[in-house]
């Protein structure tokens, strides 16, 4: 059982710090931007890597649904509020739905960096410059 925060939609956010975007609810995590939207609300994909043993993600929410293909390596997906979360194996090849406001994070493994690629099916930035990696996301 996963719960859906509705009737909740969060200013958009961007943070910089020495010029490049800090993800503060990913403990060392990098993004790259794979497919810009061309046109602002259209999809994009991104490539996020999550460091090995890394469990100390912030549980997060994003004010737009994601589907994230997992490329390498392996963990945990943990999905829902605290109380109720559900977690799934993640490994390569494994899909991931997150719609819009379910909490969730991510928990690797000890051996060996997550990788995903993360595909934002609608985009709530107001820039193709933006992507809703950096500005579409809150901590639940």
């Amino acid at each position: 059982m996963a719960v859906v925060v509705r009737g909740f939609a969060p200013m958009d956010t961007t943070i910089i710090l020495n010029s490049e975007t800090c993800l503060p609810y990913v403990n060392g995590c990098s993004t790259k931007q794979i497919i810009p939207p061309p046109r602002p609300g259209d999809p994009s994909l991104q490539m996020l890597r999550i460091p090995a043993g890394s469990s100390e993600q912030a549980h997060h929410i994003h004010s737009t649904a994601r589907v994230v293909y997992v490329l390498e390596g392996e963990g945990k997906s943990i999905v829902g509020m605290e109380d109720n979360a559900v977690s799934h194996d993640l490994s390569p090849g494994t899909v991931v739905d997150l719609p819009a406001m379910v909490p969730h994070h991510f928990v690797t493994g000890p051996d060996a960096d997550l990788v995903v690629l993360p595909v934002h099916v609608w985009s709530s930035t107001p820039s193709e410059l933006h992507h809703p990696m950096f500005t579409g996301t809150h901590l639940a």
